[in-house]
């Protein structure tokens, strides 16, 4: 998404120079909130949390792509709870990953977390680079002219298209995939007390 705020900064909201602003929208009240993240995982459950935040946010990607010409307090607003929405991934999923660690190590007795650390990393640097990639084939797809003072109807929708509604497709992919997900606190717990009693 933050990869293509220029492009839909620059011909959807018709706001060059802006992306700064929409960019600190989505991040500050992502950093401004991750405690209260930390706070609801612990009360209800940090995978039930974060697929409800998943939710959340494919629900607001989607209005995005409603968004036009001088929507600016719309799209700052969409942003910022795009952005609350967002901060739960990012506290949720490192702490699911140590309890993986934990949990594999409790079952097999080997602590693996080079293995499982070097994995989620590398993910995350292939999305990111995957995420590059896509934008520049939509752009491309839908006719994008840098030097063009103009946009076609066409490629406006391709910047929307990358900017808010395949993001909406990959959050729903990666809800469901959080859905099947079964290391639950209780799960951790026991296999921890387990290990414990041996």
């Amino acid at each position: 998404m933050l990869g293509s705020m220029p492009y839909f900064s620059d011909w959807v909201l018709r706001t060059p120079g802006q992306t700064a602003t929409y960019m600190g929208a989505v991040v500050i009240p992502m950093l401004v909130t991750i405690p209260a993240w930390i706070r609801l995982s612990r009360r209800f459950g940090k995978k039930q949390v974060w697929l409800i935040s998943m939710c959340v946010r494919a629900v607001l990607l989607a209005n995005i792509g409603f968004i036009g010409e001088g929507d600016v307090a719309l799209i700052i607003g969409l942003g910022a709870t795009v952005g609350v929405s967002a901060a739960c991934g990012t506290v949720i999923g490192p702490s699911l990953k140590a309890d993986i660690v934990d949990w594999d190590e409790a079952r097999s007795g080997a602590r693996r977390e080079g293995a499982y650390f070097s994995t989620w990393n590398f993910a995350q640097k292939g999305a990111g680079a995957l995420g590059g990639w896509l934008l520049g084939v939509s752009l491309a797809y839908y006719g994008y002219d840098a030097q063009s003072v103009e946009q076609s109807a066409d490629t406006i929708f391709g910047i929307q298209f990358a900017f808010a509604y395949a993001p909406v497709i990959l959050t729903i992919l990666s809800a469901g995939l959080l859905w099947r997900f079964s290391l639950d606190e209780r799960a951790h717990s026991e296999a921890i007390q387990a290990a414990q009693a041996d």
